[in-house]
C-alpha cells in the first residue's frame, strides 16, 4: 500500500508539477484575456469563430482562407530567402520517406502549420488591406523549424529547386487571385519589413518581384554551402546583421510619418462614443464600414482619466461630457457627422489604417482642466 509515507516518483512528481504550471498558466492567461477584454469591448468581442466557419463552409471562402494562408507561408518562406520553403520540402518528405518518430513529428509541425495559416485567414475580417493576403506574423512560430530544415537539405539542389518552384508559383497565384486588390487595398510597410526589402519596395507588395529574388537568394545560399559549411554561417551571420537595421530602420520612419490618431487637448470629463447596433448600421464586420469595436480599443488606450461610454448622437449628450467619438461615414464633411452637436463644441478628425475614420468632437471649455487616474 502506499502508507503514510507514500511520495510520488521522481518522473511522477515532476509530471504533477508540469501539470500544475499549465493549469495555472492557463487560468491566469483565461482570466487576463476576460479582464482585458471587457474593458476593450463591452459590448463582447467580435465573432471571429462564426465568421471563420462561414468562410470555411463556403467555396469562395474556402478559396480566399486557402490563399490567405498560403500568403502567409510564401511571406514566411520569402522572408527567409527560400530557406523555409525548402525547409518544408525536407519536412513533406520527412512523411514519406523518414523513420516512424520523425514522420510523426514532420506530420505534427505540418498540421500544426496548416492549422494555424488558415485558421487565422479564415477569422479575419476583410479590412481591405494587402497584409490580409500574405501576412507572416500568424506563423512566423514556424519560420525557425522550416529555416533550420532547409539549412540541413540545403546541398540537396533538387530540394532547392522545388522550394525556389514553390515560392515563384504562389507569388504568382498572389498577383491572379488579389487582382487589382494588390494596388487599391491598403498597403502597410510594418506587414511587410522582411519580404519588402527583397521587392525594392515599401509602398507596394511585388509578388513577383520577392519571389525571384528569394529564389536567386536561396540559390546563392545552395552554391555557398558548396563552398564550405563554416563560409556559409559566417556569411549569413554578416548579412543578418546589415540586413536587420534595415527593415527596423524603415519601421521607425514609417511609424514617424503615419498619420496619427491624437485626441483633443482634453483629460478631464467624460467620453462617449457613438452607440453601434451590430447588424443594423454595419450587418458585415468590414473595415470599409467601421465597427465601432475597432474605433473603441484605438481610443479606449488613449483616454486613461475615464472609461469610454456609448451614447445617442441623436440624443445629445449629459452635462460632463467633454468629448464625443463618431464615425465619419463616406460622402459627408467632419463637420456634418454629428448635427446635433453641444453649441460652441469644435472637432478633430481621427483616422486609422487610411480606411478606419471617425470624428472626435470636443468642448472647448474642458481644454486645459486636469483629469485624475
Amino acid at each position: 500500500g502506499k502508507g503514510a509515507g507514500w511520495r510520488p516518483a521522481p518522473g511522477r512528481a515532476a509530471l504533477l508539477w508540469a501539470a500544475g504550471a499549465v493549469v495555472a498558466g492557463t487560468a491566469a492567461a483565461w482570466t487576463l484575456n476576460t479582464v482585458v477584454s471587457a474593458a476593450l469591448y463591452p459590448g463582447g468581442p467580435s465573432d471571429h469563430q462564426a465568421w471563420a466557419v462561414e468562410r470555411l463552409t463556403s467555396p469562395s471562402g474556402l478559396l480566399h482562407s486557402l490563399t490567405a494562408g498560403g500568403g502567409q507561408l510564401w511571406a514566411m518562406a520569402a522572408g527567409s530567402w527560400g530557406l523555409a520553403a525548402l525547409g518544408l520540402v525536407s519536412v513533406l518528405l520527412a512523411v514519406r520517406r523518414g523513420r516512424p518518430a520523425d514522420r510523426l513529428m514532420a506530420l505534427a509541425l505540418l498540421v500544426a502549420t496548416a492549422g494555424v495559416a488558415v485558421a487565422s485567414a479564415a477569422a479575419l475580417f476583410d479590412e481591405h488591406r494587402v497584409g490580409n493576403f500574405a501576412y507572416e506574423r500568424y506563423v512566423a512560430c514556424f519560420a525557425l523549424p522550416y529555416a533550420l530544415a532547409g539549412l540541413a537539405g540545403l546541398r540537396r539542389h533538387r530540394r532547392m529547386l522545388a522550394g525556389a518552384a514553390s515560392v515563384c508559383l504562389f507569388g504568382g497565384w498572389l498577383v491572379l487571385y488579389m487582382g487589382g486588390r494588390l494596388h487599391t487595398y491598403t498597403f502597410k510597410s510594418r506587414d511587410f519589413p522582411e519580404v519588402a526589402l527583397l521587392g525594392g519596395s515599401y509602398t507596394e507588395l511585388r509578388p513577383i518581384v520577392i519571389s525571384a529574388a528569394a529564389s536567386a537568394l536561396l540559390a546563392l545560399l545552395w552554391a555557398l554551402a558548396r563552398w564550405g559549411t563554416v563560409k556559409l554561417a559566417g556569411v549569413l551571420l554578416a548579412l543578418n546583421l546589415v540586413l536587420t537595421y534595415i527593415p527596423a530602420t524603415v519601421w521607425q520612419v514609417s511609424e514617424a510619418v503615419a498619420d496619427a490618431a491624437p485626441l483633443p487637448p482634453v483629460t478631464s470629463g467624460s467620453v462617449v462614443l457613438a452607440r453601434h447596433v451590430p447588424g443594423v448600421e454595419h450587418p458585415v464586420p468590414d473595415v470599409v464600414s467601421p465597427v465601432s469595436e475597432l474605433t473603441y480599443s484605438s481610443v479606449a488606450v488613449k483616454v486613461w482619466w475615464t472609461r469610454l461610454e456609448r451614447f445617442d448622437p441623436s440624443a445629445g449628450v449629459r452635462p460632463g461630457v467633454c468629448m464625443a467619438v463618431v464615425e465619419w461615414p463616406a460622402g459627408v464633411t467632419a463637420a456634418e457627422t454629428w448635427p446635433q452637436h453641444p453649441p460652441g463644441w469644435s472637432y478633430r478628425r481621427s483616422a486609422l489604417m487610411e480606411n478606419l475614420w471617425w470624428v472626435i468632437w470636443y468642448d472647448p471649455a474642458c481644454v486645459g482642466r486636469k483629469g485624475s487616474r
